[in-house]
């Protein structure tokens, strides 16, 4: 199963600056690992991206099923992106995908953020 999205960036610059829209779709570690430096919007961007990939590869979107605060961007050891799941959004993956991997790439250039989410 595959998803992909792509988000405008310039959405995030005013995004970004909104710390209730922050709160509703992004975890604390999110928040402070796009809050730094000068790509903030970009971060925020490809992070989103992410969780709109993963919520199309599963096929449900976002609602009962899949909760975009539960599905979170980190750093592997590695540096690479991937993704990791919390509460209702990981009992669901489990049950409805057992044994299948999430694999991620996201990527960023000025104006557009896009990820891709393969589940196998």
């Amino acid at each position: 199963m595959i998803g992909i999205d792509i988000c405008d960036v310039t959405r995030f610059d005013r995004l970004s600056a909104n710390d209730a829209f922050l709160r509703k779709v992004f975890t604390d570690a999110e928040i402070a690992y796009c809050g730094t430096g000068r790509n903030a919007p970009q971060r925020f961007a490809a992070r989103f991206a992410a969780k709109e990939a993963f919520s199309k590869a599963v096929g449900t979107g976002f609602g009962k099923s899949v909760s975009c605060s539960e599905v979170e961007v980190i750093k592997t050891e590695t540096g690479q992106p991937a993704i990791q799941l919390h509460g209702k959004t990981a009992d669901f993956f489990c049950e409805a995908f057992a044994g299948k991997s999430i694999h991620l790439s996201i990527s960023h250039e000025k104006t557009m953020a896009v990820a891709v989410v393969v589940l196998m």
